[in-house]
């Protein structure tokens, strides 16, 4: 049986909302939602591209 449950520290939570403050700021303000997803997910995962 598998149970849905929230992690036990919002670590990664908040590395990936400082991620997304990096990347939609002041200057960027005209980033549509999408592109800003594909742009957060590409810098969380640009390890496995490497």
């Amino acid at each position: 049986v598998k149970f849905l449950s929230a992690p036990s520290t919002s670590v990664e939570s908040e590395r990936l909302f400082s991620t997304a403050s990096n990347i939609v700021d002041e200057k960027r303000n005209r980033l549509t939602a999408e592109r800003a997803d594909m742009l957060i997910f590409l810098r969380k995962n640009l390890s496995l591209f490497k």
